[in-house]
């Protein structure tokens, strides 16, 4: 799109060039005046082309800035420092960089991305400061050349505020989080003020998607929080369960790993590994702690507890993509089972897999009416009902586990 623009106006420029020198050699002023406005022409279209290559860097940065339009959960706070910084370098056209986070804990400046300080020993960089003075260098300004910022926040030269330099502070709501650097500017001399604004407009944006990242992480402790404490609930009524969740929960992250799934699809299949049995709280305590074999009846009410956990958590907007997974559970893969009559991959993945690991844990478990049954003959009941109550390549993962787990113990 600058191409296009440039050529307009070049075109533009000529035009009207032209049609001065026209005027000005029908005036018979020609050849000082036309000496003059071609040179005129010369000096506005080299300012032209810096326009251009500003348009350009422009739309670079813009490009940039959508790049940090990430999800939180896709990265890692060190991969989002990482790719700021890279940002950062690649705009500035500059050929090394550092990014500095405040941990309140240590009362450190704590390395978090360096980039081409390539034979420089960059170990150990955490570096020792009060918060107190951090903020105060932050207060002096958004931005400040020649490594100023990092000496009144340090007191100290590094390697990390040598040769050309710039550096920012990265802050929320006016509190100072870290710092952004960048050096050596590729083929001048110094950066510039528009490199100071550039830079400083970068570190808002990163600053932005730390503090989102730092949002969704307590998130996700307050939903974990909350999956817990509903197990614990369904544990807590039933004494012969305890624990069943916890396990079945183990069984399942490693079948995830084996399988190598996605980080997200792992805590998926956590959390509804946890919950999986939630459903039981709305079960009469006398069916579910009954002694003795169920009645047809209270089989019927038994079956109940996948639909009753999956209404559970469907309205709960963090937990209800969950609902699914905990209302096939029981599924068979031939389309036995309850609630429903769906068949082989049409159940969720995470739902044959906690339908394998809930069989196992419940065969090997003591109930009120039996003692559990002995490893192998529960292992032997898997492989026999491969293919018909189960998903025979989740059994093949499933039984792979606990070989490597036997393995281990050996």
């Amino acid at each position: 799109m600058s191409s296009v623009i440039y050529n307009f106006i070049i075109v533009i420029g000529v035009v009207i060039a032209s049609f001065i020198i026209f005027n000005s050699l029908w005036k018979k002023e020609a050849s000082e005046e036309t000496d003059q406005i071609l040179s005129q022409l010369k000096d506005a279209q080299g300012k032209l082309r810096n326009y251009s290559d500003e348009l350009n860097g422009l739309l670079g940065l813009m490009s940039s800035f959508h790049q940090l339009n990430i999800t939180p959960t896709t990265l890692e706070l060190g991969e989002i420092a990482k790719l700021a910084l890279a940002n950062a370098i690649k705009i500035l056209g500059a050929k090394r960089g550092s990014l500095f986070l405040f941990d309140n804990k240590t009362n450190h400046l704590e390395l978090r991305a360096v980039l081409g300080f390539d034979g420089v020993d960059t170990n150990g960089a955490n570096l020792p400061i009060s918060q107190r003075i951090f903020n105060e260098s932050g207060q002096k300004g958004d931005h400040l050349s020649s490594g100023e910022f990092i000496k009144l926040a340090l007191g100290e030269v590094t390697p990390f505020n040598q040769g050309s330099f710039i550096s920012v502070p990265l802050k929320i709501q006016n509190k100072v989080i870290g710092i952004i650097n960048v050096n050596d500017k590729i083929g001048e001399g110094q950066f510039a003020p528009e490199d100071l604004r550039v830079l400083a407009t970068l570190a808002d944006q990163t600053a932005i998607v730390l503090e989102n990242l730092n949002l969704y992480k307590n998130l996700q402790q307050v939903y974990l929080g909350v999956i817990k404490t509903l197990s614990m609930a369904v544990d807590a009524k039933d004494h012969y369960t305890y624990g069943h969740s916890q396990r079945v929960t183990e069984y399942v992250i490693s079948m995830a790993e084996e399988m190598r799934l996605d980080p997200e699809m792992k805590k998926v299949a956590e959390a509804a590994a946890v919950i999986h049995d939630i459903g039981k709280i709305g079960i009469r305590e006398e069916i579910l702690l009954k002694p003795g074999r169920l009645t047809d009846d209270e089989f019927t009410e038994i079956k109940k507890h996948p639909v009753t956990g999956s209404d559970m958590v469907k309205p709960i907007e963090f937990l209800s993509a969950l609902a699914p997974l905990i209302y096939y559970h029981h599924q068979h893969y031939n389309g036995g089972g309850y609630p429903d009559k769906i068949t082989g991959e049409d159940i969720p993945l995470v739902a044959r897999m906690i339908t394998v690991a809930d069989s196992y844990d419940a065969m090997v478990s003591d109930r009120p009416y039996r003692k559990g049954l002995p490893e192998e003959t529960a292992l032997k009941e898997l492989k026999r009902c491969s293919g018909t109550q189960f998903d025979p390549d989740l059994v093949t993962i499933f039984l792979k586990i606990i070989r490597d787990k036997k393995a281990k113990m050996t």
